[in-house]
């Protein structure tokens, strides 16, 4: 398979969830794994959208208090987050196993013109209780 399948293969697993709560979270599709990514509403940087991207393709944006669900096939994953700061960019690597969720979330740091966006693996109950805020 070449790569632009394999990316087009990746873009078309993410899934946009908008103002999700903990309740809407999906479960991984079959075979696959889900990867959460959220941010919080804060004040601080609310303007700034974060680029979120793995290796092979765009992921999505992350806007102030939105989340992404992301299903993935069991494997390592690196997802980068990039702002127009000049120190803008983070990478967190998250390995999935089928069935499995984890959640992952931006906050927002301080940068130069901008903020930037840092990622922290999160447990799942401090996430779910997160998630129910946004």
């Amino acid at each position: 398979m070449n790569r632009r399948a394999f990316g087009f293969g990746l873009i078309a697993t993410a899934t946009y969830v908008g103002s999700a709560t903990a309740a809407t979270i999906p479960s991984p599709q079959s075979g696959k794994g889900l990867i959460m990514l959220f941010r919080p509403r804060r004040a601080m940087g609310a303007a700034i959208r974060f680029q979120v991207t793995t290796a092979h393709a765009p992921v999505g944006n992350l806007s102030n208090g939105s989340v992404i669900a992301f299903q993935a096939p069991p494997d390592q994953h690196i997802f980068t987050v990039s702002t127009p700061s000049v120190t803008g960019s983070d990478a967190i690597t998250v390995d999935i196993k089928a069935g499995e969720t984890a959640y992952i979330r931006a906050d927002m740091r301080a940068g130069w013109p901008a903020g930037r966006g840092k990622f922290l693996r999160m447990h799942a109950d401090q996430a779910r209780a997160e998630n129910a805020k946004i």
